[in-house]
């Protein structure tokens, strides 16, 4: 699934880049797993993924045995200041009503129920100026929806790149 979720982005980012940094496509999708996150398996889908010292911009899908599917976007450094002004924009945050988001602690976290995230209702007040190091939106996927998570990633997926198209640094 993961494998094949990555082809879709790549396509997705390939036929729709038209405002998007050429950067996004120059770093291959990659896939990681490992057995103890919290004790449990896990899988990480991150494309289109940049990490530098000072920059991140990384889409991240994770999925985290007997518990869900996520996906994430987690910007920092020359990406937050772009995203959390299209993001926090009252036309557009509703478009995320359902999603958690983090400002604060761990921003490597999965864990959305945990201190690092604010859930679904408890951002809206949330305002540009309360984000200082890293942003993070994430969508929870429950594991019965897994017969159709890669179509609900790829709407998460196709939002966030219809709403940031335009607003990101090209360079």
């Amino acid at each position: 699934m993961f494998g094949l979720l990555a082809v879709q982005m790549q396509e997705y980012i390939k036929y729709h880049h038209n405002g998007l940094p050429a950067a996004l496509d120059l770093i291959a999708p990659k896939i990681s797993k490992g057995e103890q996150y919290e004790q449990l398996p896990w899988v990480v889908l991150d494309y289109p993924r940049i990490f530098s010292k000072s920059d991140v911009f990384a889409v991240r899908t994770f999925f985290w045995w007997g518990n869900y599917f996520s996906v994430s976007l987690q910007v920092k450094g020359k990406f937050l200041e772009p995203v959390v002004k299209t993001l926090l924009s009252p036309a557009v945050r509703q478009d995320f009503s359902r999603c958690y988001c983090s400002v604060s602690g761990d921003e490597f976290s999965f864990t959305l129920d945990g201190s690092a995230y604010l859930a679904p209702g408890q951002w809206e007040a949330l305002a540009a100026g309360d984000v200082k190091d890293y942003f993070k939106i994430s969508c929870r996927f429950a594991l019965g929806e897994w017969e159709t998570v890669d179509g609900l990633v790829m709407v998460f997926f196709d939002r966030l790149m219809t709403v940031l198209a335009g607003q990101l640094p090209m360079r």
